[in-house]
């Protein structure tokens, strides 16, 4: 039986704001998607079998989004930003 894909949505503002900052770039909409499929369901970049909890892994570990880009070199440099911003954006409304 397939899964069911959810799709997360994200603060439009976060989105809005790094959209402005690279307006030559078109951010996958939504950023992250959950599947059954993919990944027994772990949250992963859109279109990319990649889990946004690498992501983090690899910035708290001290190692650079460029790091994370070069080793997952599917997901672009301006969804692994936009994604770090809305979680900024998240953090500080709490």
């Amino acid at each position: 039986m397939a899964g069911r894909a959810v799709t997360i949505v994200f603060a439009p503002d976060a989105l809005t704001r790094y959209a402005l900052l690279c307006p030559s770039y078109t951010l996958p909409s939504p950023l992250v998607t959950v599947s059954a499929d993919w990944l027994g369901g772990e949250p992963c970049f859109t279109a990319r079998r990649v889990p946004v909890k690498a992501l983090f892994d690899y910035l708290k570990s001290g190692q650079t989004v460029e790091q994370f880009i070069d080793d997952y070199p599917s997901v672009s440099h301006e969804q692994a930003v936009a994604l770090i911003g809305h979680r900024k954006t998240r953090s500080a409304r709490r």
